[in-house]
């Protein structure tokens, strides 16, 4: 799976309509692009859950800037795995508390619209299509390091 477990990946506010037992599968579907604030929800990848910002960091002892520069990570694929997963690995080890939150960059309509569609992303509105595309050709990206289970 490409989720981490003790990632928080920020997500629209459609996403609670997505059933628990489906929200794994279907969360990159609902990815909140840009920015985040407080009020913003994530996707707890511990446990499943889908709560605002506020709940893991605290907005009396940091800022809006500080939670976007700070704790903020922009995910990278990674073509080896080799140099991100080493450095994943001693910050577990360092600091098993600390959430790591993922920002995913703001991108326009026109680039994923230029992609094409694939299957029934058409019949999504909009930007929820244009979303789904782009994760649809990151998660068809990642997949050539998977080796196959046949």
């Amino acid at each position: 799976m490409i989720i981490t477990q003790g990632d928080l990946i920020p997500v629209e506010p459609q996403a609670t309509s997505i059933p628990w037992t489906r929200r794994k599968s279907q969360i990159l579907n609902y990815l909140h692009r840009g920015p985040v604030d407080f009020s913003t929800l994530v996707y707890d990848t511990n446990v499943g859950d889908i709560s605002a910002i506020s709940t893991y960091f605290n907005p009396e002892r940091i800022s809006v800037k500080d939670l976007n520069s700070k704790f903020g990570e922009v995910p990278t694929t990674s073509s080896s795995g080799g140099a991100s997963s080493q450095i994943r690995g001693s910050e577990k080890s360092k600091d098993m508390t600390k959430p790591r939150l993922l920002l995913y960059p703001d991108h326009t309509n026109s680039t994923a619209a230029a992609a094409g569609g694939v299957g029934n992303i058409g019949d999504l509105p909009t930007n929820h299509a244009a979303k789904a595309q782009r994760t649809l050709n990151w998660v068809l990206s990642t997949q050539e390091d998977v080796p196959a289970f046949s």
